[in-house]
């Protein structure tokens, strides 16, 4: 084994779990969107027939997005989306918890159904966001003992190795 590769034996597990760990992924909100502000949103949503003739169709949570989905005459309108405020940067209207992007055709065409959104939002109506784990934990931390045990075993057996050879061309005294 040439004394070049048992470094890099040694450096790829150890390089492996630190780059794993360390993995938290930027820009990834911490902040969620609780049930309970969904139900509310549903409850304040489900019976608004304005005189532009718009209607819920559906409430939709992932997390950090909320999509309200409205239709109008039988047509899906874009969703308005709800994030937590301190994941919504550039939304059209912030609230204390949360903050509203209603897309322009939605505006226009249902002009009640985003007022409605905009003041639930703006109102401090909805339950508080609920708060995520910052990260997940790609490898514990008994994988990074063992990665690391792993990582001596294999440093000590390069160097046995090297050692052994060296040993063996060395010319008989």
């Amino acid at each position: 084994m040439s004394s070049t590769v048992w470094p890099a034996l040694v450096l790829i597990p150890l390089l492996a779990a630190g780059t794993a760990a360390a993995s938290d992924a930027p820009g990834r909100c911490t902040r969620a969107i609780s049930p309970d502000s969904a139900l509310q949103v549903y409850a304040a949503m489900k019976d608004l027939r304005g005189a532009d003739g718009c209607a819920l169709v559906d409430v939709r949570t992932d997390k950090d997005t909320m999509r309200v989905i409205l239709e109008k005459d039988g047509a899906a309108l874009p969703a308005m989306e709800v994030r937590p405020a301190a994941c919504a940067a550039g939304a059209e209207v912030t609230g204390p918890e949360f903050a509203v992007s209603v897309p322009a055709a939605a505006a226009a065409q249902c002009p009640t159904a985003a007022a409605k959104m905009k003041a639930l939002v703006t109102g401090n109506a909805l339950a508080a966001a609920s708060k995520l784990d910052p990260a997940p934990r790609l490898i514990g931390p008994r994988a990074k003992i063992a990665a690391g045990a792993g990582a001596a075993v294999l440093a000590i057996a390069a160097f046995g190795i090297w050692r052994w050879r060296r040993r063996r061309r060395a010319p008989a005294a």
